[in-house]
């Protein structure tokens, strides 16, 4: 990836009060809840992140995203094919929330610029942000596909290419892969998602949500009561993977990859080129390219 930044000042109101630029109405979960009901809410409300409070539903206690569910799920799936005894559906989907979810929660106050938001995004390396008021309590959040909708409403097209910020080189799994194997790629690699190639061509795209629906689906839940574990992971990524697949250009601007992104509610697309992929790019790469002038 290029040395290249996009000078987000020139479109957007940096200095503007970070609330007004994220939403108020979060996904919020007591810490006491089950794995296997934040696991079917994510699923329901179609979110990867839960913001997970006290019982007024105030106090920010932790907060949990779909890739540490999945995590666990890895963990188990080694456990298990172990022969450990010790895991079984009670201790894996019964178990608090409170034991998977990052307790020491970065949070920003409702009157805090935008550009402090982004800066604390980026040298954190995390995609969520809560927003509280002056006494502590939760009024709302702001996350990296805030910002990057941001970009697909203004009205000059940033001369940032996709080419210039994507990721190339990327890490893809094979029609013939497993759930499993998947899983432990997105797990180990700290990815969102994965590309699906088949004969050198992309076929297919599996994120962690889709990895989400699986883990809730009434059959797979009945495999893992039933221990037979090997079928929960021996699936074929086949069966869950998205496909057509949503793609871009290299040579694209990035207000057009932001507008892509707004127009499907997506996070990441790859990036093809003579109909060949070349790369993958994300919400995340926006954010981490965006240069804020402070003074």
């Amino acid at each position: 990836m290029k040395d290249v930044r996009i000078e987000i000042e020139k479109f957007i109101n940096v200095k503007g009060k970070i609330i007004f630029f994220g939403e108020k109405k979060p996904l919020l979960a007591v810490s006491t809840a089950k794995v296997k009901d934040i696991l079917i809410l994510m699923v329901k409300k179609d979110k990867r992140v839960v913001i997970l409070t006290d019982r007024q539903k105030y106090q920010v206690q932790g907060i949990v995203v779909a890739g540490d569910i999945c995590g666990f799920l890895k963990t188990c799936q080694q456990c298990e094919h172990g022969k450990d005894p010790s895991l079984h559906y009670q201790q894996i989907y019964d178990r608090p929330i409170s034991s998977l979810m990052t307790k020491s929660v970065i949070k920003v106050h409702q009157d805090v610029p935008l550009f402090i938001g982004v800066d604390i995004m980026t040298q954190q390396n995390i995609g969520t942000l809560p927003i509280i008021d002056k006494d502590g309590d939760l009024i709302g959040f702001i996350t990296e596909r805030h910002i990057s909708f941001l970009l697909a409403e203004t009205k000059s097209n940033v001369e940032v290419l996709v080419r210039d910020i994507m990721t190339p080189n990327v890490i893809t799994c094979a029609t013939d892969d497993t759930i499993g194997m998947a899983l432990n790629i997105i797990c180990d690699k700290g990815f969102r998602r994965l590309p699906i190639i088949h004969d050198g061509n992309l076929v297919g795209f599996l994120t962690i949500k889709d990895l989400a629906r699986y883990f809730t689906q009434d059959n797979v839940l009945q495999q893992f009561k039933n221990h037979d574990i090997d079928a929960v992971f021996n699936e074929k990524i086949t069966s869950i993977m998205n496909s057509p697949v949503i793609t871009i250009e290299p040579d694209a601007s990035v207000t057009t990859f932001a507008q892509v992104l707004k127009k499907h509610n997506i996070g990441a697309v790859p990036v093809l080129e003579n109909e060949k992929l070349v790369g993958i790019i994300t919400e995340r790469d926006i954010v981490k390219a965006m240069t804020i002038k402070h003074r």
